[in-house]
């Protein structure tokens, strides 16, 4: 039996993979790797230092940063050394940034030199201690270069406490205000164990990362999932057309993780360029288009693979599966992406389950119902599906109402630091169905809600 995913477990993994590639980040013009040993000695030296530091467990610190390899390292060694991290959007403005810092009481942010220069009064107004990812000389009085927090010991620190809030993190307010949740170190370590259970990537794979971290999809899935299977994560140099087919080509990738927009862009970038050929081209492609998509729904047959092969190799020769999250992939985009031979795995309601995690365990459950409406002391019962690596049932019911009606013993108050004023959140379960090859697997949601 596999032991239980926690992070000291994943860097001791990182650790003996040594040279294998764990993060290749693409810039304007070069690019760099970071392989799996280096991540992981940067990330316990730091986390050791943090620790001297005084940062250890409970202590909120802030990453205002874009994704990068150091990111990740700051980010792995922060949820080692216990502390809860607070991600905040790279692309946030004053009043969001001040906001993040009041909201989580963070008093050390990891940041940019950039960031420093044009919020460097709300950064010392509100956080004690600033360490800039981009430079190794630190920015002056403000702030310290984070190389300077390195320890030379790299020896495992003991394991947070599953329980233990993880991460700090705010929905995306598509349905209303952002909202402050938490992730446990067992939420995510659930999640991970679930998604390993799928197989559908190896060390071998090489997934592209486009989303902005900050996010829990992408966090969880996209970053801590990938660094425990073995697959090396690419980072594109940014989100134009120009630089995710480079990354996409030099750097191998067979797997997409984004987002239904990244997708309906890809399909929209293939039909214009198919719109600017002969009616002779144009025909061939309609009706290559639907031969493979009948075939594919009628007998299951990736007929796309053999007729769309020399497409496939024009945008990326070894691409071969996306994942899509964040919101509900279009049916008509993912068929039109699979009748060209991809292999598309979409969740069908990430967008209400960004703030949940899988978390097991035998309690009393949140049955998720049509309308919103919930019922108690009753299991969802799986329903199957052939499109979707994850299939929420819970979605309809949107999980913030499912409240008040959870046993004391299964939920959690997180209280907010004193001087601050944030929502009291409290954690309830509801259930959803995980698909595997071996069929759909009932599973518990921690879902966050207002207490």
């Amino acid at each position: 039996m596999t032991a239980p995913w926690n992070i000291g477990a994943l860097l001791r993994d990182l650790a003996v993979r040594d040279r294998h590639p764990a993060v290749i980040a693409f810039a304007a013009e070069d690019s760099e790797t970071w392989d799996s040993a280096t991540v992981a000695d940067e990330a316990l030296r730091l986390a050791r230092g943090l620790r001297d530091a005084g940062i250890d467990n409970g202590e909120r610190v802030a990453l205002w940063a874009p994704n990068s390899p150091v990111w990740i390292v700051v980010a792995l060694a922060v949820l080692s050394v216990g502390g809860v991290l607070v991600p905040i959007d790279d692309l946030a403005d004053a009043e969001q940034l001040k906001a993040a810092l009041v909201s989580s009481a963070a008093q050390v942010i990891f940041t940019t030199a950039r960031h420093l220069e044009s919020s460097g009064e709300i950064l010392g107004t509100h956080a004690a201690r600033v360490f800039l990812v981009d430079e190794d000389e630190g920015g002056g009085q403000l702030a310290t270069s984070w190389r300077s927090l390195l320890s030379e010991q790299t020896q495992d620190l003991p394991a947070p406490p599953p329980d233990e809030p993880a991460l700090l993190s705010w929905t995306s307010g598509t349905t209303g205000s952002p909202k402050a949740f938490f992730l446990s170190h067992r939420n995510i370590a659930t999640n991970i164990e679930a998604l390993q259970k799928l197989n559908v990537v190896g060390p071998r794979d090489r997934a592209l990362l486009p989303l902005p971290l900050h996010h829990a999809y992408p966090f969880v899935v996209g970053m801590l999932t990938t660094l425990t299977i073995g697959t090396a994560i690419v980072l594109p140099g940014g989100t134009t057309g120009p630089l995710l087919v480079r990354a996409l080509r030099a750097g191998e990738v067979t797997t997409i993780i984004g987002v239904p927009r990244l997708y309906d862009a890809i399909w929209t970038a293939l039909q214009t360029r198919v719109a600017t050929r002969g009616w002779a081209v144009r025909f061939l492609w309609r009706a290559l288009l639907q031969a493979a998509n009948f075939v594919q729904r009628s007998s299951g047959l990736p007929l796309g693979r053999l007729l769309f092969a020399p497409v496939r190799r024009g945008i990326a020769p070894r691409l071969r599966l996306m994942v899509s999250g964040g919101s509900r992939l279009e049916r008509e985009t993912e068929d039109h992406l699979e009748a060209l031979g991809w292999t598309v795995l979409s969740d069908m309601g990430w967008r209400k389950l960004r703030h949940c995690s899988l978390a097991t365990g035998r309690t009393h459950a949140v049955r998720a119902a049509s309308g919103g409406r919930s019922r108690t002391g009753r299991s969802a019962s799986p329903s199957p599906t052939k499109r979707g690596l994850v299939r929420s049932s819970c979605m309809a019911a949107r999980l913030q109402r499912a409240i008040s009606i959870i046993p004391q013993r299964t939920t959690k108050r997180l209280q907010p630091t004193a001087g601050t004023e944030p929502a009291i959140w409290a954690l309830s379960i509801a259930t959803a169905s995980c698909l595997s090859p071996a069929g759909p697997r009932k599973s518990w949601y921690w879902a966050v809600a207002r207490k």
